[in-house]
């Protein structure tokens, strides 16, 4: 696997202890591609990441960068002479260092002239030319994060680590950054890893999206591919709340109090229903279902209903268009999207 690519794992293993935090998982990245880490906290994402930049050695399988192979094979090549670069949750700016010199400190060794036209170029890119003599503490968040990010590209690696980068940030910055990140990375050509646990993160920046939950990668594909056709109910419920609807499958159908929904490749017996809160809408025709209104909720561009739905003991939660009419203890009819419905096995 590891010829053609910027970054592969082959059949890693990692433990702490006797905790499993990697368990045979096998991924390659190409040169230029971003690919996300996705998952909830403690699946094994970060150390997935920390193997393959050699802060943490693999109980088994290899990891290779360009092709040459840097853990594994009984080899092992450090951190510093690996070819990456990490960015991390903390940015981890050093607070006696102006922000010229943090955008240096991995070009050690290079001729002046030439440290000083990259540092001056990047903090161009990142729009912060005016302030390579401030330090950390003088800047913001969302400035320290983008001084991080021109320190991990200044080196011109071929790999780029990124341990949720975006974490500390808020809503409006993180959107921006995000932006910025695949922008500067686009234009450098690096190929990137990014572990997340906010599938938003993942949606807009990445090529490539791994899901992973307890050590395993349970899905890989485009973003798109991921949330059309999720593997299982975990990775349906990465990208936010569903309901989980009980099912009957006969004869490529699952039966269910939400309708029914095709089926071809599941063999007949129990199933579950997933489906996305914004799947459903109020609406009359055919394939209609009555349902109680319970409570509402504005959330600004949408309205959250709690239903109770003709023939399901359990009510579900949905998100309607916010200019919709839905009043608790009223009837409504609902329709549900079958492109954001998904049947599995119980």
């Amino acid at each position: 696997m590891s010829a053609g690519f910027a970054l592969s794992l082959e059949h890693v293993r990692h433990s702490y202890g006797d905790k499993v935090a990697v368990a045979d998982v096998s991924l390659a990245v190409r040169a230029g591609e971003i690919v996300a880490l996705l998952g909830p906290s403690g699946c094994g994402k970060s150390t997935l990441l920390r193997l393959a930049a050699g802060l943490e050695r693999p109980d088994a399988g290899k990891v290779a960068v360009g092709g040459r192979i840097v853990a594994g094979e009984g080899a092992f090549v450090p951190p510093e002479r690996r070819g990456l670069s990490l960015v991390f949750q903390d940015y981890a700016l050093f607070p006696h260092l102006d922000i010229a010199a943090n955008v240096a400190f991995g070009l050690k060794g290079r001729p002046r002239g030439e440290i000083g036209a990259i540092v001056a170029d990047l903090l161009g890119r990142i729009g912060l030319a005016d302030r390579a003599r401030a330090y950390p503490h003088m800047l913001s968040g969302g400035e320290q994060q983008r001084v991080a990010l021109a320190r991990a590209l200044a080196p011109n690696p071929a790999v780029l680590l990124m341990d949720e980068p975006f974490s500390n940030l808020d809503q409006r910055l993180r959107e921006g950054m995000r932006t910025e990140t695949v922008r500067l990375l686009r234009e450098r050509g690096a190929a990137a890893v990014l572990v997340t646990h906010d599938p938003d993160d993942a949606l807009a920046a990445a090529d490539r999206m791994a899901l992973m939950r307890a050590g395993r990668l349970v899905q890989v594909g485009t973003p798109e591919e991921v949330f059309r056709a999720p593997a299982d109910r975990f990775a349906a419920r990465l990208f936010g709340e569903v309901a989980e609807v009980p099912a009957v499958i006969a004869g490529g159908r699952a039966w269910s109090a939400l309708g029914a929904f095709p089926t071809p490749r599941l063999a007949d017996g129990p199933g579950i229903v997933c489906v996305r809160r914004d799947a459903v809408t109020l609406a009359d025709g055919p394939e209609a279902i009555g349902a109680r209104v319970l409570a509402t909720r504005f959330l600004g561009e949408r309205r959250q209903l709690r239903l109770q739905v003709d023939g399901l003991e359990t009510p579900i939660e949905v998100a309607i268009d916010r200019r919709l009419n839905a009043e608790p203890g009223g009837r409504v009819s609902i329709t549900v999207d079958r492109a954001d419905a998904f049947v599995f096995p119980a």
